[in-house]
């Protein structure tokens, strides 16, 4: 279809003294040209010197390359931690010899191949230690050196073409240091998604500035993605935004540009979720990656003469409708999920066949009782308490539920009042407990994740960073902890999720990089594990969520092949349902699941920000979010099928 007007002009703000006396930026993002389509969590993008487009599809462990037209040229890389395998490969860079590099983020290395895809050399392993790595992310390469941010150690690393360190930042002054960029002059521009800025570095590592904070207006950023420097202008994918912002060698804004999509997966030049973004050397075209939408959008350059629009058309995107997060917890009559774009959490009753959301609470913060990146929540209705943990502000807080029974409900926007906090810094820092997390390889603070209680009152938390379960006693005291980073039978590579089984003597717990479920009796005691990476049956791309029901069978969601796969006890694969799409009873990108009293199963549908209902055969019965909701009957009643 040709573009429409709306796709064909570049939303553009000039602000200071206009155009004119700030000089055109050496860039600008024009007209819609096309998009690649039917790419699993494409995570970083980049432009050889030839013009070809480079993409690290993290969910299926490669580096796809295309022509400046669109047209697939050719690929390499697969699953695996061998010479030239990748394993969610986050970061990727294109020398001016062609030579690539990528961030191999689940193998903790960078891998650097020639222009056709033959493996040349690795450098990098899991650790602390400079030239070590914990996640490294975004990657940029100049003519001597490589950039490297590395995630979990929460710092930057330099290297030269070969892997020898040049140094190390040592200060750890980002929070989640998620991409980097370098200007012709050797300063480093490294963008914060946590702190929803930019620091520029000096070619040793010394800070010289920073700008940016939380928001929505212009110059502020929400959850910064990517960045790419180019000239004297840095572009800054805006991820919750859905736009770039255009700074200059100051830290001022110069621009602003995006069309937020109207409608679900809009693309055509819409943005959704853009985090990454690239600018060819020639300056004839730029591309932005959208993990969120499977896509990358490719957009000329605007002309000289390109007239920007009317300014007053340009207002900041208003979130009308609730975009749940990644896990969600039900006890008794209620659901608990939380909405991380307005930073609250929601409350369901689920006392009649359609969901009804009864309240809310929170706000965006640091100080007890606010949020930053909720991550996981645990009802306790009987007790009226709601346990939520906090990654980056690394805490547990709990919150008092105004909730009875039996009492007339109507909305509150309180529907819980804020109780105390747990600083997991501090626990993690006390030294009887970080002996105890040291002889597991737990070196970095805690972040924490899932949690669960049990009969007893205690928690269970998962730590992603450092790759441990932690069970803490009602008062906070750790009780015990097991994992640790590895592959062997107990040891875990990205934890997700973790449930407890239905005498609650058994812990599930998700094991994402090793594409298993691993089974633990309450002391950490391995006991079983099933799965092994791949798309057949009882194999898993990229596992996150689970539950078991009280029967046994186990439930565990996959956000890259976007289904739902049931388990016996023992593993036995049973059955699994869902595919890509938006129809009621497919999936984009499914995350947490969870189980009311009824054993109807609830999948959070995080790509398509709703909630859907099953039974535990598969079968669909509801879709919902905060507005309306689907059911079985609505479809019938339309003459539609489920």
């Amino acid at each position: 279809m040709p573009p429409t007007p709306r796709m064909l002009i570049p939303l553009l703000l000039l602000v200071a003294l206009g155009e004119a006396a700030l000089g055109a930026p050496p860039f600008r993002f024009g007209e819609y040209r096309m998009t690649i389509h039917d790419l699993s969590d494409p995570r970083a993008v980049a432009i050889g010197p030839d013009d070809a487009i480079h993409v690290a599809e993290s969910g299926a462990d490669r580096i796809s390359i295309y022509s400046a037209d669109g047209t697939y040229s050719h690929g390499f890389g697969r699953t695996g931690s061998g010479k030239g395998d990748l394993l969610r490969p986050s970061g990727v860079a294109v020398a001016a010899d062609g030579t690539i590099f990528v961030s191999d983020t689940g193998n903790h290395r960078v891998e650097v191949f020639d222009a056709d895809g033959m493996h040349l050399r690795s450098w990098g392993r899991f650790g602390h230690q400079p030239g070590r790595f914990n996640e490294p992310q975004g990657i940029a390469v100049d003519a001597e050196r490589v950039y490297v941010t590395d995630l979990g150690n929460r710092r930057v690393q330099v290297f030269d073409h070969r892997g020898r360190l040049v140094f190390a930042d040592r200060e750890r002054r980002f929070s989640r240091p998620t991409d980097v960029a370098v200007d012709d002059a050797g300063s480093i521009f490294v963008v914060d998604a946590d702190r929803n800025g930019v620091t520029e570095l000096d070619s040793r590592g010394e800070p010289i500035r920073a700008w940016g904070d939380w928001g929505p207006f212009l110059g502020l950023m929400d959850t910064p993605s990517g960045i790419v420097s180019r000239g004297d202008h840095r572009y800054v994918a805006d991820t919750r935004n859905h736009r770039v912002q255009v700074f200059d060698a100051a830290g001022e804004l110069v621009e602003q540009w995006g069309v937020h999509a109207a409608v679900a997966h809009e693309g055509e030049g819409s943005l959704h979720y853009p985090d990454s973004l690239a600018i060819a050397t020639s300056g004839t075209f730029g591309v932005i990656g959208e993990s969120f939408e499977n896509r990358v959008q490719v957009f000329d350059a605007a002309g000289a003469d390109a007239p920007g629009p009317d300014p007053s058309a340009i207002i900041p995107a208003r979130r009308m409708k609730a975009h749940f997060g990644e896990r969600i917890h039900l006890d008794g009559k209620l659901l608990a999920i939380a909405e991380p774009e307005n930073y609250r959490v929601y409350v369901f009753e689920l006392s009649k066949d359609i969901p009804v959301v009864i309240g809310d609470f929170g706000e965006r913060g640091r100080r007890p009782g606010q949020a930053l990146r909720i991550a996981g929540l645990d009802l306790d209705v009987d007790g009226r308490w709601l346990h939520v943990t906090d990654t980056a502000a690394r805490r547990l807080s709990s919150f008092r539920l105004d909730y009875a029974p039996d009492e007339p409900r109507g909305y509150s926007k309180r529907r819980a009042r804020f109780v105390r906090a747990w600083d997991l810094d501090w626990i993690g820092a006390q030294r009887d407990q970080r002996n105890r997390l040291k002889r597991l390889g737990g070196r970095w603070d805690i972040e924490p994740a899932a949690l669960r209680r049990d009969a007893d009152g205690n928690l269970y938390v998962l730590d992603s960073r450092n790759a441990l379960v932690l069970v803490f006693d009602p008062s906070m005291n750790m009780l015990r902890a097991w994992g640790g980073h590895g592959t062997k039978p107990g040891n875990f590579r990205r934890p997700t999720d973790l449930a407890l089984g239905p005498d609650g003597e058994e812990v599930y717990v998700v094991d994402a990089d090793n594409h298993r479920v691993q089974v633990f009796d309450r002391n950490g005691t391995f006991q079983r594990s099933w799965g092994a990476s791949g798309d057949a049956d009882g194999r898993f791309r990229s596992a996150f969520g689970i539950v078991a029901d009280r029967e046994g069978f186990v439930y565990v969601t996959d956000d890259v092949l976007h289904r739902v796969q049931k388990f016996g006890t023992d593993g036995t694969f049973m059955k699994s349902w869902g595919t890509l799409g938006t129809d009621h009873g497919q999936f984009w990108k499914p995350k947490g699941i969870g189980l009311d009293a009824r054993d109807r199963l609830y999948v959070v549908d995080y790509g398509n920000h709703r909630v859907q209902v099953f039974s535990t055969d598969g079968e669909w019965l509801v879709s919902f979010g905060t507005g309306r909701a689907f059911t079985t009957w609505d479809e019938q009643r339309r003459g539609g099928g489920s």
